[in-house]
């Protein structure tokens, strides 16, 4: 954890970075903060994050992968009721937008909440169905 402390606060201060590249440090922050079990500061982090990307008109990808990681930091925090409505509105938008790779994420954070929830058969009957697909994706 330290070594990746180190590494973000290294990549933060890079000079001239473009959007994309300071979006996907921006997420690995957050990703590093909900390990850390530093959930007040990466909600935050997640609310500027979104704020800015509403001021950016970032893409559907970004978007969506915000709502996953906030709906797993409500699932991981002890809150998966909020985390709920995040990943299906995740789900969804993904499906329909057609953005496998955060479909897949997505579906994933579904899961993670409907394990908080206490409702493992419907997590597992929701993975065991999109796993097939997952492969077919891979190896395509």
């Amino acid at each position: 954890m330290s070594a990746a402390e180190i590494l973000i606060a290294s990549l933060r201060v890079a000079p001239g970075t473009d959007p994309e590249i300071s979006y996907q440090i921006a997420m690995l922050e957050i990703d590093y903060l909900m390990r850390k079990g530093s959930f007040t500061t990466a909600l935050n982090k997640i609310e500027d994050l979104a704020e800015k990307c509403e001021k950016e008109s970032a893409d559907v990808y970004q978007r969506i992968r915000l709502l996953v990681s906030k709906a797993s930091l409500f699932a991981k925090s002890g809150r998966p009721q909020k985390g709920f409505t995040l990943a299906l509105r995740a789900t969804t938008a993904a499906y329909q937008a057609k953005v496998i790779p955060v479909l897949w994420e997505a579906v994933g954070a579904l899961a993670l909440v409907l394990n908080s929830i206490s409702q493992f058969k419907s997590a597992e009957l929701l993975l065991r169905s999109v796993i097939p697909r997952v492969s077919l994706e891979v190896i395509a």
